[in-house]
């Protein structure tokens, strides 16, 4: 699927809710997926329950998630307000 989709052009970008999380937001969004899933250290299946797919510039849903204390921790950090 992911072929089929690169040879008409798609790209999959990272969404507007992670992108302030970005370091190089010059590189290209296959390194800004990779910045991503090491700064937030987290399990795979919860990276992609941060957001809603279909509503990507909403506020990401942490709370929501059933995650180990010490990824409540790294989020807490890095989410600061």
């Amino acid at each position: 699927f992911t072929i089929g989709r690169r040879g008409l052009g798609c790209k999959e970008k990272v969404p507007q809710v992670l992108q302030p999380y970005i370091l190089k937001k010059e590189a290209h969004h296959w390194s800004h997926w990779h910045q991503l899933h090491n700064r937030l250290d987290i399990r795979t299946h919860h990276f992609y329950q941060l957001y809603d797919v279909n509503q990507p510039k909403e506020a990401l849903q942490i709370e929501r998630l059933d995650l180990l204390e010490d990824e409540k921790k790294k989020l807490a950090k890095m989410f600061v307000s």
